[in-house]
């Protein structure tokens, strides 16, 4: 045999016993239930939206104001997300139980704080913000209720959410499930029953939806907080010592803030980009279907987002433990399984691209703005999801600064001037633009890779917190 023949048989055997020991089974069972439960999420928006539409259109365009507001204050507030999952993951880890309970309960206490002084700002300055949204007079009460019940959920919204993160931290995924559930039957129940009077209860309108989304969080966080203290995940009085938390904070932000300002860079060059979108010539029909497009993106790409929080919860366990090179194998085992199986699904959606397309619009040059999305996307697939997966390996091991790096400077230094210069300088429209979110994905995701193969990200991991 010659030599390149047996080096070639060498690397085939290493392939072999890597893929050999990937704990697909472990992988799996962290995946499902968390796309599950962002299924869950999405029944409870498309339900508030179907039966506001049942009222009339500006209860259901209350509902799209009240979304985008909310949106942007639960970023604001559950940003502290990343660095409870990369804190308490690694505390389980080593073994730090009491330090996991802490950094619990000061995740905790931080959501409701933050909470309060949110909702407060929100409430002084409501109708400010109505007038930078430019809300019509004629729905612009209606608006500020559904905001005040907003803000009044705020304290519940984010109680739930980080609960969320603080079990998928300790690897529990399946209460986490059964408490989404809940809220969604409870949502789903409420809306029809005080939104449009079924159940023989009097029917509120719009007042009546925000009303259950608020009560069914209200329940959900109460819910999540009993599942939390029997669990063991928080101290008896929640609130630890002040001098631990003096010590132990600086860790947290030093994860979590990185990981607010890249979502924030982020989530604003997603407005930028649309910007673009609407000043081409055929911007209706483009916007249309770049709106409609990813939508059935965010869908279809559920359970990648699973596996980002997948990548965060191992990869944080393993380097608590102090396996940085099982963290490494494991992070990698987590790319290979997660990029295979969804550019799989993705090859399965191709034949049924046109389907999707025409459920959604009725407008033919809407419905081909749609399938040229979903092509170039779904071509994309490899790239995004491997992208994200790294982006969740970085949070457990509480190195989110490399992302803020990369991924802003792939939006605002490539997509957006490359999507401008391909849609408008060179006259491709709205393809120009898809086409440079498919190179900017792809780059972004080849960089974020090659920092974890060569950059030593394991450093940025818990030191010196009892």
């Amino acid at each position: 045999m010659r030599l390149y023949e047996c080096f070639f048989v060498m690397d085939i055997k290493k392939i072999q016993t890597f893929l050999g020991t990937i704990p697909y089974r472990e992988i799996w069972t962290l995946v499902w239930p968390q796309t599950a439960s962002m299924v869950c999420m999405l029944i409870i928006s498309l339900t508030d939206v179907y039966v506001g539409g049942k009222i009339n259109s500006q209860v259901q365009a209350s509902i799209g104001v009240g979304a985008q507001l909310h949106a942007l204050f639960m970023v604001l507030g559950t940003s502290i997300g990343a660095g409870a999952m990369a804190a308490v993951s690694q505390s389980i880890g080593a073994g730090r139980r009491q330090r996991a309970r802490r950094y619990s309960g000061l995740v905790i206490v931080y959501a409701v704080v933050m909470a309060v002084l949110l909702a407060g700002a929100g409430y002084v300055f409501r109708y400010q913000i109505m007038a930078m949204l430019q809300v019509d007079e004629s729905m612009l009460d209606l608006a500020v209720t559904f905001f005040m019940f907003i803000l009044a959920a705020l304290p519940f919204q984010y109680t739930h959410y980080l609960s969320t993160t603080l079990f998928r931290a300790t690897k529990e995924v399946i209460k986490p499930l059964f408490i989404i559930i809940v809220i969604a039957c409870f949502n789903i129940f409420g809306d029809f029953a005080f939104g449009l009077g079924y159940f023989g209860f009097e029917a509120q309108g719009g007042r009546g939806i925000a009303f259950a989304t608020w009560l069914s969080y209200v329940l959900g966080a109460v819910i999540a907080m009993i599942a939390l203290y029997r669990n063991n995940i928080f101290e008896k009085y929640i609130i630890p010592p002040f001098r631990w938390m003096k010590k132990a904070a600086p860790y947290l932000f030093r994860v979590a803030l990185p990981a607010l300002t890249m979502q924030f860079l982020w989530q604003f060059g997603y407005l930028v980009l649309f910007g673009i979108v609407a000043a081409l010539p055929d911007s209706v029909t483009a916007l249309a279907g770049l709106t409609a497009g990813m939508r059935v993106e965010s869908i279809l790409f559920m359970p990648a987002v699973a596996f980002n929080a997948t990548a965060s919860i191992m990869v944080g366990n393993a380097l608590g433990a102090g396996q940085k090179q099982e963290a490494k194998n494991v992070g990698l085992a987590i790319i290979i399984f997660g990029t295979l199986l969804m550019s799989a699904v993705g090859l399965c959606i191709l034949p049924f691209v046109e389907n999707f397309a025409s459920a959604l619009s009725f407008d033919s040059e809407a419905r081909r703005n749609i399938e040229l999305y979903l092509y170039i996307n779904i071509f994309s697939t490899p790239f995004t999801v491997m992208g994200m997966i790294v982006n969740g390996i970085m949070v457990g091991a509480g190195a989110t600064v490399y992302a803020l790096i990369i991924n802003p400077v792939c939006v605002w230094a490539i997509r957006l001037p490359l999507g401008w210069f391909l849609a408008h300088t060179l006259g491709y429209g709205s393809v120009g633009v898809y086409v440079a979110m498919l190179l900017s994905m792809a780059i972004q995701a080849s960089s974020m890779f090659v920092i974890f193969l060569k950059v030593n990200w394991t450093k940025h991991t818990i030191r010196k917190i009892k």
